[in-house]
């Protein structure tokens, strides 16, 4: 048996990925696991799916040089099972993420967003939002990307429910659920840029030309805000 401390799944690499902060949450790898937390990585943001990327930022493993840029699900199953791990929970795949968006104005009425980086969501547009940790409820993430992405601590009776989910097939095949909210920020509150290395810095745009290209999920928060307009 290979020791898997020293190959392309090496602890310092898998810990989380950094394009997103998203920790780790099925916890101490084995070979019986590693493939399925391999394979949950991918899905976690379809736009950088099969990357695997190390706290440097280089993608590929620092320990033994393995290119992880753009492998297709097969050709990583293959790469599993030649280093003799043979199970993958197909169930627990099958799962959407789930995830919240956000769309915050400003107390002057204007749309908040940040343009992430071209390797994620090519430079797109996009508010707030994020993954809903395993045990958090759809409202609970949604207050905490906020406090993490803007250092906004808000009462979480301010996050107003915008409209149904949104379901999604991502490229990889995977699929994903958006849940969406509002809030509204008072004068003593401005965002902060508290994860410049992910995106630039909040912008103020009228709601009635908003800057493209965005996210899929901003363009449906988007599309309904110009629908129906803000819940009073």
């Amino acid at each position: 048996m290979r020791d898997m401390t020293k190959c392309e799944f090496h602890d310092e690499l898998r810990e989380k990925c950094p394009i997103c902060a998203r920790a780790a949450t099925i916890g101490t790898l084995t070979d019986d696991n590693m493939k399925l937390r391999y394979m949950l990585w991918l899905r976690h943001d379809a736009q950088h799916a099969g990357v695997l990327y190390g706290d440097d930022g280089e993608m590929q493993c620092a320990a033994c040089g393995i290119d992880f840029r753009r492998f297709s699900v097969k050709e990583i199953e293959a790469r599993f099972t030649a280093i003799g791990i043979e199970r993958l929970a197909r169930a627990e795949l099958d799962k959407p993420a789930r995830a919240v968006i956000v769309h915050v104005t400003s107390s002057a009425g204007m749309w908040l967003m940040k343009r992430k980086p071209p390797l994620i969501f090519h430079g797109q547009w996009a508010t707030p939002g994020g993954h809903i940790e395993p045990g958090e409820t759809a409202l609970q993430a949604a207050v905490r990307e906020i406090k993490e992405e803007m250092a906004i601590t808000a009462d979480p009776e301010r996050f107003i429910p915008f409209g149904p989910p949104s379901h999604h097939v991502r490229p990889n095949g995977t699929r994903a659920v958006l849940e969406y909210f509002l809030l509204h920020l008072r004068d003593h509150e401005p965002p902060m840029c508290t994860e410049p290395e992910k995106h630039t810095p909040w912008e103020c745009f009228d709601h009635r030309i908003p800057p493209r290209p965005v996210t899929p999920g901003t363009e449906i928060a988007i599309g309904r805000w110009l629908t129906w307009g803000q819940p009073q």
